[in-house]
């Protein structure tokens, strides 16, 4: 089943659209959401979204953010989110950073 994300900042959507897994690592321990069970998250100082879109994994990290998920749907709103891409060297990543001030 898939589930509707929208990863956002106060500037706009940093990611928006279906994936088939997602999981959320905060200093809390690990949250696996799924579609038709509603939760909510209250305020992540730090975390790691990761999510999959068909094949392709993905992974942002969170700063001051806030998620709630509903209907098959997950809403994460963060001040700051930095997409971590693996690089062409094993081991290494990028980071590209999305910040509102």
């Amino acid at each position: 089943m898939k589930i509707n994300l929208r990863l956002a900042t106060p500037s706009g959507d940093v990611f928006f659209g279906p994936v088939s897994e997602v999981s959320l690592r905060t200093s809390q321990g690990t949250i696996q959401l799924s579609a038709g069970n509603p939760t909510y998250l209250g305020k992540i100082v730090a975390g790691t979204l990761n999510l999959r879109v068909q094949s392709e994994w993905l992974q942002f990290a969170l700063f001051d953010a806030s998620a709630s998920a509903h209907d098959g749907a997950l809403a994460v709103m963060a001040v700051e989110v930095r997409k971590l891409e693996a690089s062409h060297s094993a081991g290494s990543s990028r980071l590209r950073r999305t910040r509102h001030e």
